[in-house]
C-alpha cells in the first residue's frame, strides 16, 4: 500500500509554524535551525501540491488550505505525542492544561475555581496562552474554553457552558426604564465582536430595530462594563459576565427578559483527550457549576 502521509518532521514543522506564526519561533520550539523548518515546510507543500501559508514581513499565517490541513492533522499529531509520553511515563496524570478566553476567565471562572480545588485537590490546572485563531495552539493542550456558535472541526468535541443569554445594563442611577423601547433613546454601548446584539435584543421584545443608533463600541467586555458603570450609556452584554457588577451595585439590569443569541461559551477538547481524568473531572464540575 502506498503511504500518502508526509514525514513526522515535516508535520511537526508545519504545526509549530502554524501555532507560532514564525519560522524562528518554530525552530526554537523544535530545537532545530530556521533553515531546517523552512525546508520541511517546502517539502510538505511540494508533497501535498498545496501552498499552506501566506508569507508576509511579520511571519507566516495559514491560508484556507493550511487551516483545513492544520485542523485535520494537529489533533492527530498531539494524540501521537500524548501516546508516546504516556508510554514513556512522562505525562502527568493529574495535570489539566487548558486555554481560556480571558473575558470568561476574569468575569466568571476564576472566582469559582476554589470550589473545584476543594473537590479535586490533586488536579493541577495549567493555564496556557489563549489565541482566538486556533482551537489548540499550545502543545499537548487538553482543552479550551472559548466563545462561538458550537461548531468545531473534525476530531474535536464541545459542550455548551453559558453565555447565550444577553441583557442590557445601566448605572443604578440612570433613570427608570418602563418599557424596552425606552433604551433606544439613550446611548447604546456594544462589543465590537457582536455589533448586532442590540438588534437581536430589541427584535426579540417586539421593538423596531432597523434604525438603531449605536454609540460607542469596545473590543473588551471589561471596557464595555466600565463604560456603562461610568455612565456613558446602556451596554448589552452576556448575563453570565455581569454578576460582580450587579452584586456590588455598580450596574443594574435595565430590563430583565429571556433573550438568547447564537453565541456562547464552550468547553472544547480533542476527542482522544475525553477520558483524561482531570479533564473528565473538570467537565463534570463546570457543567454542574453553570446550572447553580
Amino acid at each position: 500500500m502506498r503511504i500518502h502521509s508526509p514525514s513526522l518532521p515535516e508535520l511537526h514543522a508545519f504545526v509549530a509554524v502554524a501555532r507560532t506564526g514564525s519560522l524562528t519561533a518554530a525552530a526554537q520550539h523544535l530545537s532545530v535551525t530556521q533553515g531546517a523548518v523552512s525546508h520541511a515546510i517546502q517539502r510538505l507543500e511540494v508533497h501535498l501540491g498545496l501552498q499552506l501559508f501566506d508569507r508576509h514581513r511579520r511571519g507566516s499565517a495559514l491560508n484556507a488550505a493550511g487551516q483545513a490541513y492544520f485542523d485535520a492533522v494537529a489533533p492527530a499529531l498531539d494524540a501521537l505525542e500524548t501516546a508516546s509520553a504516556r508510554a514513556r511515563g512522562q505525562e502527568d496524570p493529574d495535570l489539566l492544561r487548558i486555554a481560556v478566553i480571558p473575558t470568561f476567565a476574569s468575569h466568571w471562572l476564576i472566582r469559582r475555581l476554589p470550589r473545584f480545588r476543594e473537590l479535586h485537590p490533586k488536579v493541577r490546572l495549567d493555564f496556557v496562552p489563549y489565541q482566538r485563531e486556533h482551537l489548540f495552539t499550545f502543545p499537548n493542550m487538553h482543552a479550551t474554553i472559548r466563545g462561538g456558535d458550537g461548531t468545531f472541526p473534525e476530531g474535536v468535541e464541545g459542550a455548551y457552558l453559558t453565555g447565550r443569554l444577553i441583557v442590557p445594563v445601566l448605572r443604578p442611577d440612570a433613570g427608570c426604564i418602563t418599557q424596552p423601547a425606552d433604551l433606544q433613546h439613550g446611548p447604546l454601548l456594544f462589543h465590537t465582536n457582536q455589533p448586532d446584539a442590540w438588534k437581536i435584543w430589541f427584535t426579540a421584545l417586539g421593538c423596531p430595530a432597523s434604525d438603531l443608533q449605536l454609540a460607542h463600541g469596545f473590543d473588551q467586555v471589561s471596557q464595555l462594563l466600565e463604560a456603562a458603570a461610568a455612565g456613558l450609556g446602556a451596554a448589552i452584554v452576556q448575563r453570565c459576565l455581569v454578576g460582580d457588577y450587579i452584586d456590588d451595585g455598580r450596574l443594574r439590569i435595565a430590563w430583565d427578559a429571556e433573550v438568547i443569541n447564537s453565541r456562547g461559551y464552550y468547553l472544547a477538547y480533542p476527542f482522544h483527550r475525553r477520558l483524561h481524568p482531570p479533564l473528565a473531572a473538570f467537565q463534570k464540575w463546570i457543567l454542574e457549576e453553570v446550572n447553580i
